[in-house]
């Protein structure tokens, strides 16, 4: 099952409604004020979660009125942000895959923070993935193949997460690595391409942040 979280941060109208075309997830997801962009673009929700401080009451109260969506509603003073939330709920549900779009834009501090919440599904071996109109971002463990028929964009980066990466390889990438520690201050792994049309990651030990990103 294919869950999609739509998120409170920058969401692009013209690629998020593409986007949820292109991959018709099994349920939706939304987080405080993405209900909004649910709201406005008539997309079909399965569940709202939420502290609710940065939504239309008006929206807020169209939902509960209706019936029709299940609703989480938090304490603004919860020790977790709703995008977390989110993901534990779709984690709750089996999702075998999560994506997540408006987890991304000014708000550093809160991208950061649903970076580090990708751990959660990796714990439990789902795969989950953070997309706006520029980047995928994913979280890597062990062995990953890649299709360049299937990238997301030209650009593929590759950063440690946590701490150091140990026995790391690519092949089938313009530059390859071999056994290599990337050490958490390192940035060798930035702004990698394609060079066959199937490359692997492999790591002995450690998490990989990987970035496939457009111009």
């Amino acid at each position: 099952m294919h869950t999609l979280i739509i998120s409170g941060g920058n969401v692009d109208k013209d690629f998020a409604l593409d986007f949820i075309k292109a991959i018709r997830p099994d349920k939706i997801i939304a987080v405080d004020k993405g209900l909004e962009f649910a709201y406005y673009n008539q997309v079909p929700l399965d569940m709202i979660v939420g502290d609710f401080d940065s939504v239309s009451k008006e929206i807020l109260a169209f939902y509960q009125n209706e019936g029709k969506v299940s609703i989480a509603t938090y304490s603004a003073n919860k020790d977790a942000p709703d995008t977390e939330l989110a993901i534990e709920k779709a984690i709750a549900i089996k999702s075998e895959k999560i994506s997540i779009l408006g987890a991304t834009g000014t708000r550093i501090d809160h991208m950061l923070g649903n970076l580090n919440c990708l751990s959660k599904a990796l714990k439990v071996g789902i795969a989950a993935a953070i997309i706006d109109a520029n980047n995928h971002i994913s979280l890597l463990q062990g062995e990953t193949i890649i299709r360049r028929d299937q990238q997301f964009g030209k650009y593929v980066s590759f950063l440690p997460f946590g701490g150091e990466v140990k026995g790391m390889c690519l092949e089938g990438f313009k530059y390859q690595l071999s056994n290599y520690t990337l050490a958490i201050d390192a940035t060798i792994g930035i702004s990698n391409e394609f060079e066959a049309p199937v490359a692997k990651v492999s790591l002995a030990s450690g998490t990989l942040i990987k970035i496939e990103s457009r111009d």
